[in-house]
């Protein structure tokens, strides 16, 4: 009867960083997983475990990076990339390398990892997100693919918000396989989970990149989701990625896999684990698979038969179909199986194929469930299964373990208890120091030891017979100075005193006022202002140990109560001070505008100002009070020019306007009104007045302003310039109290006949020494620049 082989080969992404080609034929399966770093908060270990064809043609199957991408599940959005690196390679063992090896074939375990730090805001969407790696092709091999040799393998795993602390689930470690066909195959592609979260499994289509599958920069990283679904060949599905009769099957609670291959080739199908917390489901990692079916021949290998099991003393033993053995944790068993050229041996541990467990025989310090696969050393056929397996248990039996340890430390002076997480009458004691026996060490404490050294324990378990020991270091730390200083111990009330205590990088404090905590008080220096007693408990963090300093008494010298008399609004002009007065006497005045107890408001000037007062008592301690001394401008009081007017003629006298101000006009004679700002004036002669301004607060201010009272100038219409005596001039009269006039006469044509500044000559009609003819004229006199010009005719009379 032919027979065919199933291969399968795993790949494990556990984000690691690979790099290398675009192309992926070498690339037999994978899974991606994220999980926070352990003792490095923050950060999280994407990792990678990569199937590799280790015979593959393909120039850039030694790949040494990769890059991987985080995306946001509700829109796809990408967040960031992540460069994985290269961090192991191992071959996988395979059940019948006999086979494998006349195949020429060989699978390596490529192992990627980097670390990253992720912001929880960041990740925080609740609908999740998911990291994913593509690479193409797949073989063109493929059996129930379409176009297999132009599809990408894309990888693909779903994470919560980082709020929740998560690992993903890991699957188990993969055997190399051959498969007959006809025969029923049993595989183990469960996972498990660090959170003990509830997982389910089920099968999906591969998926497949909406990239084109060439020309590609191996380390682009991976497009965005979501991802197509390959194309299942025609007779081919999900459910059903691989022909068999009982059909393949994929159970949803374990993931184990089990079918009986009917069809030759090379197949791929991909399980998904999810994860669910608290019956909501918060993740899940995709795996992909590929099996190879080929025809074998009917040869059977002789049954397996062990020629040696050795046991340790004491080890129990169930037999049955499955043997249970149990042993002493550190116990060995030596099984071995016929020696034989023609055989190949490949011991297994939970149904995964060891590493170490190549050959007829092995030695067992581990639990677990052992079997043995015998194949032909040199071809393909047929495998025989020892027919019992061997359950190995560690017996009922807690390995001894000293508190606290495996290190521990003795602060200087002080006393540390050993013990041990066991009790007599079921076990026996005995302690060692530096591998001497002690005196009377037989229970399970050791108290106040006070040297340092390395001690031991060595534990007889009085009902199964095991041994157990454990081991602590034990070093002695020296405690921490506390020498405390203060930068005075009296000080007035409101100073305060530097406390200093000794500082390091290592060390932290707890203050202490009349023996009560400071909860604030946490550096090696306090600036304190209260009095007490104060000390200092110093603890080293590096060592645990602890030194309380010597106390120190601080005392608060009172303060004097100091007074400063208020001080009134002034008026900022040269008379306004004032004696200021502060008690106790004695003391001294401070601030602008002060000579000894005086407040000169002139020379502080206009505005607020701050007064002091500082008396210093006998004890040392000073005092101070302060009072505002504000002074004001005085009012304005501005009148102006000085006015001319003509007798009998009144002037406005105009002046500026504060609110609220008393007005006074001297001397009144001829003012309208003494009290207002602008009266109306109408002196009989000239007159100085003067307009002091006074505010509520009795500021004030004066200004004056002259009126000058001017006599009329009665200007006659003719006069007879005919030597009689008699009207012979132009008579102006009163012209002299104008000395500073300007007189001028035109004739009919404009023409100037006559011009004087000042009238002292009257006029005698003449122009150039000759008389001018009888006829009007026309005069423009100008008697003071503040009155207005007078103008008019004149005639001359002959």
């Amino acid at each position: 009867m032919k027979r065919a082989q199933v291969w399968m080969w795993w790949m494990i992404l556990v984000f690691c960083g690979l790099a290398g080609t675009a192309h992926g034929a070498h690339i037999v399966g994978g899974n991606i997983t994220l999980n926070p770093k352990t003792g490095s908060p923050g950060f999280y270990t994407v990792c990678v475990v990569l199937y590799y064809d280790a015979n593959s043609t393909d120039p850039n199957a030694e790949q040494s990076e990769l890059t991987v991408s985080f995306f946001r599940k509700r829109d796809n959005a990408r967040q960031q990339d992540l460069r994985l690196k290269l961090v192991s390679k191992e071959p996988l063992a395979f059940t019948n390398p006999g086979c494998a090896q006349s195949r020429n074939l060989e699978i390596n375990v490529v192992k990627f990892a980097a670390d990253i730090r992720l912001s929880p805001s960041q990740f925080a969407d609740a609908e999740g997100y998911y990291l994913s790696w593509e690479r193409c092709c797949r073989s063109g091999d493929v059996s129930n693919l379409k176009g297999a040799g132009t599809s990408s393998l894309v990888l693909y795993t779903e994470f919560p918000p980082l709020s929740q602390v998560n690992h993903s689930p890991e699957f188990r470690p993969a055997n190399g396989e051959i498969l007959c066909t006809n025969t029923p195959y049993t595989f183990e592609s469960g996972a498990t989970d660090a959170d003990g979260d509830r997982l389910s499994y089920r099968l999906e289509t591969p998926f497949n990149s909406t990239r084109p599958p060439f020309g590609i920069d191996p380390l682009a990283p991976p497009t965005t989701g979501p991802y197509l679904r390959s194309e299942w060949a025609d007779g081919f599905q999900t459910s059903t990625p691989v022909p068999g009769s009982p059909s393949f099957r994929l159970d949803p609670q374990s993931g184990q896999i089990s079918f009986t291959p009917t069809q030759t080739g090379l197949f791929v199908y991909r399980v998904v684990v999810e994860e669910f917390r608290n019956g909501q489901k918060i993740g899940e990692v995709h795996r992909d698979y590929q099996l190879l079916v080929i025809d074998c021949s009917d040869e059977n290998p002789p049954p397996v038969s062990l020629t040696e099991a050795l046991y340790p003393p004491g080890t129990s033993i169930v037999p049955g179909d499955t043997i249970e053995v149990g042993i002493c944790s550190g116990d060995t068993i030596s099984l071995k199986a016929e020696e034989d050229s023609r055989w190949f041996y490949q011991w297994q541990r939970n149904g995964v194929n060891l590493d170490d467990g190549v050959g007829p025989a092995i030695q067992i310090t581990q639990e677990g469930v052992y079997s043995v696969v015998k194949t032909f050393a040199d071809r393909c056929g047929n495998a025989s299964v020892l027919g019992e397996k061997f359950r190995v248990t560690y017996r009922s039996l807690v390995p001894l373990a000293i508190t606290p340890g495996p290190k521990a430390s003795i602060c200087e002076g002080s006393p540390l208890d050993l013990a041990v997480n066991a009790n007599a009458p079921d076990w026996t004691f005995q302690w060692k120091k530096d591998g001497v026996l002690l005196t009377n060490a037989t229970q399970n404490q050791l108290s106040a030891i006070q040297e340092p050294g390395s001690y031991s324990v060595h534990g007889f378990h009085v009902v199964s017979g095991c041994v157990s020991a454990d081991t602590v270091a034990v070093s002695q730390n020296p405690r921490p100075p506390a020498n405390l200083t203060a930068s005075k111990l009296e000080f007035c009330e409101g100073d305060s005193s530097m406390l200093l205590i000794n500082s390091g990088s290592n060390l932290t404090y707890v203050w202490y006022r009349d023996d009560f905590p400071l909860p604030t008080a946490l550096s090696a220096s306090q600036v304190v202002s209260l009095p007490g007693l104060y000390s200092v408990l110093v603890t080293d963090t590096a060592t645990g140990c602890t030194r309380q300093s010597d106390s120190l008494t601080l005392l608060v010298r009172p303060v004097p109560q100091i007074t400063l008399d208020s001080i009134p609004v002034l008026c900022g002009q040269g008379f306004a001070q004032i004696d200021l007065i502060g008690t106790p006497a004695g003391g001294v005045f401070e601030g602008k505008g002060i000579t000894g107890s005086l407040f000169d408001a002139f020379v502080a000037g206009i505005g607020s100002h701050e007064i002091t007062y500082r008396y210093t008592s006998p004890n040392g301690c000073t005092g101070t009070a302060a009072q505002m001394a504000q002074v004001v401008a005085a009012p304005r009081a501005i009148v102006g020019n000085d006015r001319v007017i003509l007798a009998g003629d009144s002037v406005q006298l105009r002046s500026s306007v504060t609110p609220d101000a008393i007005y006074e006009w001297t001397p009144g004679e001829g003012l309208s009104n003494t009290t207002i700002a602008q009266p109306t004036a109408s002196p009989a002669q000239s007159t100085t007045y003067t307009l002091r301004v006074t505010t509520a607060n009795g500021c004030f201010s004066e200004s004056q302003i002259r009126i000058e009272v001017l006599p009329l100038v009665k200007i006659p219409n003719g006069f007879t310039p005919n030597g009689d005596g008699a009207n012979d001039t132009w008579i102006l009269e009163n012209s002299e109290a104008y000395p500073a006039c300007e007189v001028s006469v035109f004739n009919r044509w404009g023409n100037r006949v006559f011009s004087s500044n000042g009238y002292q000559t009257p006029w005698n009609g003449q122009f150039g020494q000759e008389d001018l003819p009888a006829a009007t004229y026309y005069y423009v006199i100008k008697l003071h620049p503040d009155l207005p010009v007078r103008s008019g005719s004149i005639t001359i009379f002959r």
